[in-house]
């Protein structure tokens, strides 16, 4: 799903808010790219660890734009989309 400009927003300033100094856990870097799609994490039955493709949660991601390492944030928490 396509973030919107408004959604790009508040992901900026939610992450601003939250980790003001965001350095890359790989290479140290500081410039990070939000990718313009939500991610989607899967989730893992606990009792026969298969994976349950109908269950997961949104995630916002984003790049350090020096050696392209991902993290990821929970777009619902974030305030960037509702539970449905």
């Amino acid at each position: 799903m396509p973030l919107d400009s408004s959604q790009l927003d508040s992901v900026k300033q939610w992450i601003e808010s939250h980790s003001p100094i965001l350095n890359c856990s790989v290479c140290g870097g500081n410039e990070w790219a939000i990718q313009g799609d939500l991610a989607f994490s899967l989730l893992v039955e606990p009792k026969d660890g298969s994976i349950n493709r109908n269950k997961g949660y949104p995630m916002v991601a984003l790049n350090c734009k020096n050696c392209a390492h991902a993290i990821f944030f929970n777009a619902i928490q974030m305030g960037i989309m509702g539970r449905h």
